[in-house]
């Protein structure tokens, strides 16, 4: 019926969307992985500083890639309340 060839059809297109989103997903992974690598290199209080100005989830989830003997150090070296905010989020990550 038209019903079962327009179901199928639909059945199709989210399959393709469910993998385009993958590969987003993949891609920005990645992303967040050499922005680690990078930060990773940078001196922990040039990194703090830098990290006080970005939103507290993109810092937590960009300091849960990296190591975390240098993340540490990082968060020492931002401001209290910003290092509270990011610390919290990094806490409740996997609750998310």
């Amino acid at each position: 019926t038209q019903i079962d060839k327009r179901l199928a059809e639909l059945e199709t297109a989210k399959s393709e969307l469910q993998n385009r989103i993958d590969v987003l997903d993949a891609r920005k992974s990645q992303d967040i992985q050499k922005l680690a690598a990078i930060y990773n290199s940078i001196k922990p209080q040039s990194a703090g500083e830098i990290l006080i100005e970005m939103d507290a989830d993109f810092a937590a989830g960009l300091l849960a890639q990296m190591d975390n003997e240098r993340a540490a150090a990082i968060i020492a070296a931002m401001e209290p309340k910003k290092a509270y905010a990011v610390s919290l989020k990094l806490a409740t990550r996997s609750q998310q």
